[in-house]
């Protein structure tokens, strides 16, 4: 953010030609939670686009424990907290919504844009 800003237009314009990319976000909470796609990013309004040769990722385990510390007592049990994480690949019996861009949104992944995302996170978390 420092050094490229918020902007989704400044982001669409970096990655313009790369045809396969890997998105990566944190949270505040801790959370870590990401995507491949295989078609470049671009702002396309309210449309999907993209190949299926896509998926989202998560670890399944949050970067901060619950006092809101980041540090591993150990070097394995940073590596373990790292190494571990969920991947949900495009679905062939879902929709083919796989991109959705614009300068003031991003999505991956089927479904519908309006649903919450964080809920996803939350329940996800709950459930490993």
């Amino acid at each position: 953010l420092v050094r490229d800003g918020a902007s989704l237009d400044t982001m669409f314009s970096a990655l313009r030609h790369s045809q396969r990319t890997i998105l990566a976000i944190e949270t505040s909470e801790g959370d870590v939670l990401g995507s491949f796609t295989s078609t470049p990013w671009r702002n396309n309004g309210n449309n999907f686009y993209g190949s299926c040769e896509a998926f989202v990722w998560m670890l399944r385990k949050q970067r901060k424990h619950s006092d809101g510390d980041v540090n591993c007592a150990s070097l394995d049990e940073y590596i373990l907290r790292e190494s571990s994480l969920e991947v949900f690949p495009w679905d062939h019996k879902g929709n083919r919504n796989v991109q959705l861009s614009n300068t003031k949104r991003l999505y991956v992944g089927g479904g519908h844009p309006e649903d919450e995302v964080m809920d996803n996170v939350e329940q996800f978390r709950k459930s490993g």
